[in-house]
C-alpha cells in the first residue's frame, strides 16, 4: 500500500545531535529541501532501499536490506515536491502502520547522515531513513 507522507519543509528543526547529546538548530532551505529530493530520486534509481523503521534506528540506512530491520514499517518508493515541502510515497504492508502515518505517527523526522553504500558510492548529508 502506498501512502504519502511528508518529509521536511522550509524552516528550523531542533534536535539532539547524537555525538555532543546537546540540542542543536537545522535551518532547512529550499534549495536544502531540493537537494533531498535529488539525492533521493538518486539514491532510488542506484536501487538503494530507504527504510522506514517505527522509529530511529542508527543501523537503518539505505545500504541494510529492509528484512534485517526489525522495527520496518516499509520502504520510499519515490519523492516528490509540493512546493518547497519535500513528499514521499511510502510502500507501508502493514495496515495499522498505514493507519497511523499523519495521525498518530506524524512528528517523525527525517534520519540525515553520510555513507558509502555497497557499490563504494559516498553519499554526503542525504536522508537515509523517514
Amino acid at each position: 500500500m502506498l501512502v504519502e507522507k511528508e518529509v521536511i519543509g522550509p524552516g528550523s528543526y531542533f534536535y539532539m545531535d547524537e555525538a555532543t547529546n546537546q540540542p542543536r538548530k537545522l535551518d532547512v532551505t529550499p534549495d536544502l529541501t531540493r537537494y533531498w529530493f535529488d539525492q533521493g530520486q538518486a539514491m532510488l534509481a542506484a536501487g538503494l532501499n530507504i527504510p522506514v523503521p517505527y522509529e530511529h534506528d542508527f543501523t537503518a540506512h539505505p545500504m541494510t536490506p529492509k528484512d534485517k530491520l526489525l522495527n520496518n514499517a516499509g520502504e520510499v518508493q519515490s519523492y516528490h515536491m509540493k512546493g518547497e515541502t519535500l513528499y514521499s510515497l511510502v510502500d507501508v504492508q502493514d495496515d495499522k502502520a498505514k493507519e497511523k502515518i499523519g495521525k498518530a505517527i506524524r512528528w517523525a523526522s527525517p534520519w540525515i547522515s553520510s555513507f558509502t553504500d555497497g557499490a563504494g558510492k559516498q553519499w554526503n548529508n542525504v536522508i537515509t531513513h523517514l
